[in-house]
């Protein structure tokens, strides 16, 4: 009876070693996720550029921040702003909230992303100087502009670091 026992006991032990396996997982990780307390690395934020001027070695950005809305958000929002009847559909599935117009300042240094749409809804890149020029009603380049009506969206991303600086400029696509 005590030799079955020790027979079955290393049966089982000898059962549950063999079936162990090494996985690894490879985990990539933006460089921009936010890891530890505090803030996020980037921030981003939607909403309409009101000034874009050099300010030295630099420029300073003035921006009218909205919120971009999708889904069952803008569906709420724009049946309580009374744009909508409820059940009505949200046109283009996005609806702008424009809370209020408080600007707020960025800096943008020269070598920040910037996009623009050009015809052919074409994502273009552009340096900060000349975006500055679109803004004040040039176009010295002579880009065919998706709206060269200056009152686009644009998406902003915002650094971590001190002066919290725009690091990158998108334009938004809106029929």
């Amino acid at each position: 009876m005590k030799a079955t026992l020790i027979v079955l006991t290393a049966a089982v032990v000898t059962a549950g070693c063999g079936g162990t396996r090494t996985v690894t997982r490879t985990v990539t990780v933006d460089r921009t996720a936010k890891t530890g307390i505090g803030p996020p690395r980037e921030v981003v934020f939607y909403g309409h550029i009101k000034s874009l001027r050099r300010d030295g070695r630099r420029f300073e950005l003035r921006f009218d921040p909205a919120w971009f809305l999708s889904g069952s958000a803008a569906e709420h929002a724009a049946v309580e702003d009374k744009v909508l009847q409820p059940g009505e559909p949200v046109p283009n599935d996005n609806y702008t909230v424009e809370e209020g117009h408080r600007l707020l300042t960025f800096v943008v240094f020269p070598n920040a992303h910037v996009s623009v749409l050009t015809k052919g809804l074409q994502s273009t890149a552009i340096p900060v100087a000349e975006l500055a020029e679109i803004l004040a009603g040039k176009n010295p380049q002579h880009r065919a502009l998706f709206d060269p009506s200056n009152h686009s969206a644009f998406w902003i991303r915002v650094g971590e670091k001190y002066p919290n600086p725009v690091i990158a400029l998108d334009q938004q696509y809106h029929p």
